[in-house]
């Protein structure tokens, strides 16, 4: 079970709420490792698309209008892992991951 941000005992018997400065500065901190860990998470997550992908960067005809030379860069593919890569390149994934 999740684990509330306040506690029962800062609950009047009107139902209203007593934030307390103290709540308040729990609830920031609580943000704030939030937010801390996601973007550790983004981090690895894309150093990992970064190293399953290779050097995509290589692979761009022109580099103002961002087009992709797929077949290039599947040539460079280790051939046992082709089938994997040509089905991956396709993919919204890819092309969000490349246009960025």
């Amino acid at each position: 079970m999740k684990e509330s941000l306040l506690n029962k005992s800062e609950f009047k018997n009107d139902g209203y709420i007593n934030i307390t400065d103290e709540s308040i500065r729990s609830i920031k901190l609580q943000v704030m490792v939030n937010l801390e860990i996601n973007m550790r998470i983004k981090r690895v997550f894309i150093n990992l698309i970064i190293l399953i992908l290779g050097n995509f960067q290589d692979h761009y005809i022109h580099e103002e209008e961002s087009e992709f030379d797929y077949d290039a860069y599947l040539e460079e593919v280790a051939p046992e892992n082709r089938d994997f890569y040509s089905r991956f390149i396709k993919t919204q994934m890819f092309n969000a991951f490349i246009q960025d």
